[in-house]
């Protein structure tokens, strides 16, 4: 039963159902109806629609219409709040630098502060060879040379014209110990009857470099001295000047362009310096507050050939055949007969009432009474004996000599002439002068200027003031030391070291001059000044020149002398040398702190235009 009811009512359900749909069916119909009727009414009105035709090309874009006015700003609302602050922006370019200022008034000048360390040696080396322009020294013209020649200069030991010609009772041997006691040849030489090189060719006797390494190994050679020592010399002349070219080598790697020191030392000056000799030839040798220094050298001694300047007055050896060995005696200082200092002071003609000398240098014995003594007959100068009728004989001889620290900075040589002693040449100024400052400082050196224009130092009131009057020291403001200090010196060497060595020159007047009066206040313990100043030469003794270099790369000094070939005064005159006559030379090197018998020396040569001459002469006229 349940299941039929069941049925039933499924039944019922689908018939309501059906008639909703009828309803729904015809609602939707007279809808459609309605609208399709609307459609044919249209239609109708309308025609028929066409077949759909072509599109048209796309027309211009048309025109904007003009923008509208602004309008009228709002008014401005209340201020928010402040925000935070942002990042710090980028710097921004600078603006151009505003106008200078006027500048200010000068400071007051203050105090010069201390000399700063001197600074490390370079290559250093001597180059005096130009002198400046406005000094009065006329630079070298360029020459035409003769062709070089090489000699050889040998170490002479104590040899000296009474061994050489075996001057009777003479017993001092030329090595002093025992070795060449005698000369092989005392007769030629005695009687002149030949020269030195004669027989010193190396074939019948000794050459130089022989006679050299005998020499310096006995008893009065010099422990370390090189035995001989080669020149390289040439020649030329003009109308007016005789010039004469010198190159050697320096025995140690430096110049010797130091001479005399003066050091203050406990409140007081003392000389410290001293030269190299067969028993000082090392520093082990020296005092403890000594040390070496000494010019270096080269003479040359000069007289026309033919002069007949005689060992023995009238007779013996000629200066043509023996060279400086003629003037060389055994008298003179270092020698074997040299006589004490206060027996020379004592000499009326030598000494304190004479001509003021200490000790013996070169002299020609026809100058003396006698000539036939072992000691040179030094002191036997007649009371009646006349220089000046002496000199116009024309029979002496003249010596130049370059001296590195004298007169080498001055551009000088000093020109002296060998008669009685070994003079200087008559008339004028050396271009040195001595100073010893443990005298106090004359008045009015204190109160003098400089006048560059004239080259001279004046007094308050304009007047002149020799320079010799005066004590010296560096200028500061030029050198940056008012003396040596005590740092300039090599105490294991014992020497002054190189660059100290190359500023030593003390200077007074010139371009060059670096020299003010001295000031004892400013000088502190163990400085040190020179002994010499320096000045022009003057007069005959300022005649000749020297230029000269010394090359740090090869040890080497190179020098060329200019003298005047007409005589004046003490000046011989040499103007053979124009018309084809030859001139007679023995030349001497003093090298390594070497003074008096301890340098080098040559046999004598000729020099000329004449082809047997050792030397050529070139004409540059």
């Amino acid at each position: 039963m349940a299941r039929n009811v069941a049925v039933r009512r499924t039944a019922l359900d689908g018939t309501k159902g059906a008639d909703m749909l009828k309803g729904r069916l015809r609602l939707f119909l007279a809808l459609g109806l309605t609208i399709a009727l609307v459609g044919l009414l249209t239609a109708a009105c309308q025609g028929e629609v066409g077949p759909q035709g072509l599109q048209g090309p796309k027309g211009d874009a048309g025109i904007a219409g003009p923008k509208g006015d602004q309008g009228p700003q709002g008014a401005i609302g209340p201020a928010g709040p402040r925000g935070d602050a942002g990042p710090q922006g980028p710097q921004g370019i600078a603006g151009p630098a505003g106008a200078i200022g006027p500048t200010g008034a000068a400071g007051a000048k203050g105090d010069a502060g201390p000399a700063g360390p001197r600074g490390p040696a370079g290559v250093i080396g001597v180059d005096l060879s130009t002198p400046p322009v406005g000094e009065g020294i006329a630079a070298l013209p360029a020459l035409d040379w003769g062709p070089a020649t090489t000699l050889t200069a040998f170490f002479p030991a104590q040899a000296n014209i009474q061994w050489l010609a075996g001057v009777a009772g003479y017993t001092f041997p030329v090595g002093g110990d025992g070795s060449r006691a005698t000369h092989p040849g005392p007769t030629t030489t005695r009687e002149g009857r030949a020269g030195c090189v004669s027989c010193h060719d190396g074939s019948t006797a000794t050459n130089e470099k022989q006679l050299g390494e005998s020499l310096v190994k006995t008893a009065k050679g010099v422990p370390g001295k090189a035995p001989w020592k080669e020149i390289t010399v040439r020649a030329a002349f003009d109308e007016e000047n005789l010039y004469l070219q010198a190159s050697w080598d320096t025995q140690q790697p430096r110049p010797g362009v130091s001479h005399d020191v003066w050091q203050w030392s406990n409140n007081a000056w003392k000389r410290v310096t001293t030269n190299r000799t067969e028993t000082v030839s090392g520093p082990a040798a020296l005092a403890t507050d000594q040390f070496f220094s000494y010019e270096d050298r080269f003479a040359v001694m000069v007289a026309p050939r033919g002069a007949d300047i005689r060992a023995f007055g009238a007779t013996g050896a000629t200066f043509d055949q023996a060279g400086c060995f003629v003037a060389c005696h055994s008298s003179l200082r270092a020698m074997p007969a040299a006589p004490a200092s206060a027996e020379v002071k004592a000499n009326l003609y030598l000494g304190d009432t004479g001509i003021k000398q200490t000790d013996i240098r070169h002299y020609l014995l026809r100058t003396r009474e006698k000539q036939d003594g072992v000691d040179g007959n030094w002191k036997d100068i007649p009371v009646t004996y006349n220089q000046a009728a002496d000199l116009a004989t024309g029979k002496y001889l003249n010596l130049l000599q370059f001296r590195a620290a004298r007169a080498g900075p001055m551009y000088g040589a000093s020109n002296d002439f060998v008669l009685d002693y070994r003079n200087s040449g008559k008339g004028g100024d050396n271009y040195w002068f001595d100073q010893d400052p443990t005298t106090a400082q004359p008045a009015v050196c204190k109160e003098i200027s400089y006048d560059a224009s004239e080259d001279v130092w004046r007094d308050r009131s304009g007047t002149v003031v020799a320079v010799s009057t005066c004590r010296w020291m560096y200028d500061r403001s030029v050198t940056g030391f008012h003396a040596l200090p005590a740092s300039a010196l090599d105490k294991d060497g014992k020497q002054l070291s190189l660059d100290w060595t190359l500023a030593f020159p003390l200077i007074t007047q010139g371009a060059d001059r670096n020299a003010v009066p001295l000031n004892i206040a400013v000088i502190k313990e163990d400085e040190m000044l020179p002994r010499q100043g320096l000045r022009y030469g003057t007069g005959v003794r300022g005649r000749t020149n020297a230029f000269s270099q010394w090359s740090p790369l090869t040890n080497t000094w190179t020098v060329t002398f200019r003298r005047p070939l007409a005589g004046a005064a003490s000046d011989l005159d040499l103007t053979t040398i124009k018309t084809g006559g030859l001139l007679t030379m023995g030349f001497s090197v003093f090298d390594n702190y070497s003074t008096g018998r301890y340098h080098y020396i040559t046999f004598p040569v000729t020099v000329g235009e004449d082809s047997s001459a050792t030397i050529w002469a070139q004409d540059n006229r």
